[in-house]
């Protein structure tokens, strides 16, 4: 079976297994019909769960766990997968049944059609965006790169991926960006895919899946991820954690973090703001230049950090020892140098961030006061971080020096692996929530995926300078402008590789077209404002003038009563006055004669 072929039987079987988690509450049902399609690679074998395993990290580079896989083994031997050749079928051993991942017919006439169908969607979306053709000209390979990456952006790759990404991961990325934003019919497939790839992350806990429960954990934040809470980052990383977060405290968790860590997350957000906005870079910086966060907003802020992060909820504990005197018992001074010694991914300038991944992770251990377990959510404080290189890193440490095992819960883990975890244990609460997580996660690996590449302005910069270094100001004043950015960005595929002196002109061009774009967009978003602003305008005086006019048809209205009255009140005044006077005539005529 060649490459593109396994790619497409790879992502129909997601869309089986993302079908199968709308219409199942059990994910375990899902995750039986991904692991149909490595089983099958077995058929007529003997059924070993190492070998299994590998079989799953070879065709999906994914990872499970041994007690993971032989969980499912009563459920493969119920569908008719396993079989046993002794006298004893429950004990085995067992040999493979499965000439072909199990798939329905009528299911598999939809996965073909569904692929299709977002393949072709997404090929017409590229060709518009950019003139690089990065997708395979049949729009099933086409749809199957996408489901791929959309199910991989949420599941446990440990590293197989390259923090920049491929060119299909870009389009794919600006695609999904595209979906959500435009509320497209091909959203609820992709939210549905997010959620498989949090199958195999929690694919433990599916076999060993935990009660509705009231948990007391405390979740450390660290200084990236509270710049992401605060709304800093824009509004697609603030509700990653935001849902996250608010799951866990319905759940009786609480989230607490360092005095070192709002340090490092106010002095990130200083460094921001004082830099050059062409030299703006990582979540906040990007969050300005495309104009997602205000500027004065970000200053005020500033101004008051503490009391922010207080008002969203997160508990500042203190750095220092006093907290618990004997806490260096539970990890003395030599296992904390060990672990400064291996934090090496920051630039050598920014000491402030490495020293405060290295404190973060000693008090995070220490404050567990020894305690280990493999339940995460019982495992007392858990430190949450958006940078996987640190949770791997420390993780793969404490292992070294056999201070935890592999199955219990390390003092760092990723948001995404915490959202995943935290997933299975609420449960599908309905449809209409279902995907939200996963889905938010998702929107967040595509937000990393679609920052600015540095290597592409210093390129572009560069070739600029050898044949129009009279442009090269206005180029960086032009890549401020969000628009413009973008529209490099799309033109390169956010990859230096296509910047060239043959391309760079096309480039300049197509940031100088795209910033017209944004001054017409903004005119024309003032003009709405201004038509806005005088129709608001028009229907007050409007409504003033009709005010004015049932004021006065009131008074004309009061008046003409009071001149009625009036006169009915003269006319009896007559009317008395004139019997009056036919009263007294007589008499007085009388006295004359």
């Amino acid at each position: 079976m060649n490459d593109a072929a396994t790619i497409v039987q790879e992502a129909r079987i997601c869309l089986l297994a993302s079908a199968v988690i709308k219409d199942s509450a059990d994910p375990a049902d899902a995750l039986v019909v991904l692991l149909s399609g490595p089983l099958s690679l077995m058929h007529g074998e003997l059924f070993e769960p190492t070998a299994f395993i590998a079989k799953v990290k070879e065709q999906f580079g994914w990872s499970v766990s041994a007690d993971a896989a032989e969980y499912f083994i009563p459920k493969l031997r119920k569908l008719g997968w396993l079989k046993s050749r002794s006298d004893f079928p429950s004990r085995g051993p067992f040999y493979v049944d499965l000439a072909e991942a199990e798939q329905e017919t009528d299911r598999v006439n939809e996965t073909r059609d569904a692929l299709i169908e977002i393949g072709t969607a997404f090929r017409s979306f590229a060709s518009e965006l950019s003139p690089i053709n990065a997708l395979p000209d049949d729009p099933m390979e086409a749809g199957a790169v996408l489901l791929r990456y959309v199910v991989d952006a949420n599941a446990p790759l440990e590293g197989t991926v390259s923090p920049r990404g491929s060119d299909a991961d870009y389009l794919s990325a600006r695609f999904v960006e595209h979906v959500n934003k435009k509320r497209l019919p091909a959203r609820d497939v992709l939210s549905s895919l997010s959620a498989v790839g949090f199958l195999f992350r929690v694919a433990e806990e599916i076999g060993n899946p935990s009660k509705r429960r009231t948990i007391n954990l405390k979740v450390v934040v660290d200084g990236p991820v509270i710049l992401d809470y605060l709304g800093c980052s824009g509004e697609i990383r603030s509700e990653a954690s935001v849902d996250v977060f608010e799951s866990l405290r319905a759940m009786g968790a609480s989230t607490v973090t360092f005095a070192h860590c709002v340090e490092e997350a106010r002095d990130a957000l200083r460094s921001v703001l004082k830099a050059n906005p062409r030299d703006r870079y990582g979540p906040t910086g990007e969050a300005l230049r495309k104009g997602w966060v205000n500027e004065n907003a970000l200053l005020s802020l500033l101004q008051a950090f503490d009391v922010a992060v207080r008002k969203k909820g997160i508990e500042i504990l203190p750095d220092t020892p006093d907290f618990m005197p004997s806490s260096h018992v539970y990890f003395d001074m030599d296992r904390a140098r060990g672990i400064d010694e291996i934090i090496n991914w920051h630039d050598e300038e920014n000491g402030n961030a490495r020293y405060a991944d290295a404190d973060t992770t000693v008090l995070t251990i220490r404050r567990r006061a020894g305690y280990r377990t493999s339940d995460l959510f019982e495992s007392r404080y858990v430190c949450v971080t958006t940078n996987d290189i640190f949770a791997r890193a420390t993780k793969r440490h404490l292992l070294e020096i056999a201070y935890y095992n592999a199955r219990q819960t390390p003092p760092i883990i990723t948001l995404k692996e915490l959202a995943a975890k935290l997933w299975i244990e609420i449960g599908n609460r309905g449809a209409a929530s279902r995907f939200k997580i996963p889905n938010s996660q998702l929107l967040l690996s595509c937000d990393r995926s679609l920052r600015l590449n540095r290597k592409v302005v210093d390129r572009a910069r560069a070739e600029l300078a050898k044949i129009k270094p009279e442009q090269v100001e206005q180029f960086e004043l032009l890549l401020e402008v969000p628009r413009s950015a973008r529209a490099v960005m799309d033109a390169t595929l956010n990859n230096e590789r296509y910047v060239s002196g043959a391309t760079i002109e096309q480039l300049v061009e197509a940031a100088v077209d795209a910033a017209g774009e944004e001054v017409a967009a903004k005119e024309k978003a003032r003009r709405i404002k201004e038509h806005e602003q005088f129709k608001r305008q028009l229907a007050e005086v409007e409504q003033k003038l009709e005010a004015e006019q049932l004021r006065a048809e009131k008074t004309e209205q009061s008046a003409a009563c009071i001149a009625e009255e009036k006169a009915s009140n003269d006319i009896a005044t007559l009317d008395a006055l004139a019997r009056l006077i036919h009263r007294v005539r007589p008499e007085g005529l009388a006295g004359v004669a």
